[in-house]
């Protein structure tokens, strides 16, 4: 039987495609965005949304670095390098993650803590077998970042060719600029990967659609490494964009709405008015600020008393600055 479809509200399926809610009703009015109605509210899948951007469930799980969702959770000032400084990485149970079309199963799995701030967050690296460039027994690792099940997916980094693989160990992760854009061969190397071991990505993952973008290129066993270039994707994504990671208690708000009460209300503050947004920060009344979860898959990982992290980037709407969910993560 086939895997039942994630539903989603329209504003949750215009958080994943990175856009709004208006722009997404003009999408359904002009029959290129498939959705249904229940008691007169629009709902959509996941499924209806891989269909409307043209990408069947095949691909999508064959080539998901382009499409990987990277959170920072370090701040923007922080040196990767001296977080990862003398850890030790040790062996972790079997996992599985849900992505946007489906779940995936880590068989192999490590994992290591770092310190931000007051607070230790478990990285996690994760092993498969998955198809990509034509090599349906290529070897992958997705670097993670946080506590389970509420994981936040960094980077991805491919095995070389199955048939030598076993042999080389070696493995592969595109280098991506703060603009979104892969870094070509001839670019100038940015100063932070300047001492990270490179070369082309298609020299080692050889195949059908690899990208001639230049990448880091690691051992299996050098989790640091992988580490190190997904803390910078993340602080890339952190500079390029303003983010506030807010914690606190997960409490019931409207209905059968629930909220985090937020214990740093004084960064809180700061943020909304820095940046102009406009969505007010006392919606739920007198006390600290409340902030709703309202992506499903994050209200089903958590409970009512959970101490939880949520991050909030800046997303301009039209006629209103305000700010949507990137990252939740039970504590």
């Amino acid at each position: 039987m086939a895997a039942f479809p994630e539903v989603l509200t329209l504003e949750a399926a215009a958080e994943r495609l990175l856009t709004t809610v208006e722009k997404l009703r003009v999408e359904v009015e002009a029959g290129r965005l498939k959705t249904f109605t229940i008691d007169g509210e629009l709902r959509t899948t996941d499924t209806f949304l891989l269909e409307f951007m043209g990408v069947s469930h095949s691909s999508s799980i064959s080539e998901r670095a382009t499409e990987m969702s990277i959170v920072a959770t370090a701040p923007a000032q922080t040196d990767p390098a001296s977080l990862l400084a003398g850890k030790e990485w040790s062996p972790e149970n079997p996992f599985s993650y849900r992505w946007p079309e489906g779940p995936e199963r880590y068989e192999e799995a490590y994992q290591t803590r770092v310190t931000v701030g007051d607070r230790e967050t478990p990285i996690l690296i994760g092993f498969c077998t998955r198809e990509s460039a034509g090599d349906k027994d290529r070897r992958r690792a997705v670097v993670f970042m946080g506590h389970q099940p509420s994981l936040n997916a960094l980077v991805e980094f491919s095995g070389e060719n199955s048939d030598v693989f076993p042999t080389t160990g070696r493995m592969a992760s595109v280098i991506k600029l703060p603009s979104g854009k892969h870094l070509r061969p001839g670019d100038p190397i940015p100063p932070e990967y300047a001492n990270f071991p490179l070369d082309t990505y298609n020299n080692i993952v050889r195949g059908p659609y690899a990208a001639a973008s230049m990448a880091v290129v690691v051992q299996k066993d050098d989790f640091t490494l992988m580490a190190h270039h997904g803390l910078l994707r993340a602080r890339d994504r952190e500079r390029a964009i303003p983010r506030l990671t807010v914690y606190g208690e997960v409490i019931k708000t409207v209905g059968r709405d629930i909220g985090i009460r937020i214990e740093n209300e004084a960064e809180a503050r700061a943020f909304w008015q820095k940046h102009g947004i406009e969505t007010s920060l006392d919606w739920f009344g007198p006390g600290a600020p409340v902030f709703s979860i309202g992506r499903q898959r994050d209200i089903a990982s958590c409970q009512l008393g959970d101490r939880a992290s949520l991050t909030v980037e800046i997303a301009d709407r039209p006629g209103k600055r305000g700010t949507k969910t990137v990252a939740f993560s039970v504590l």
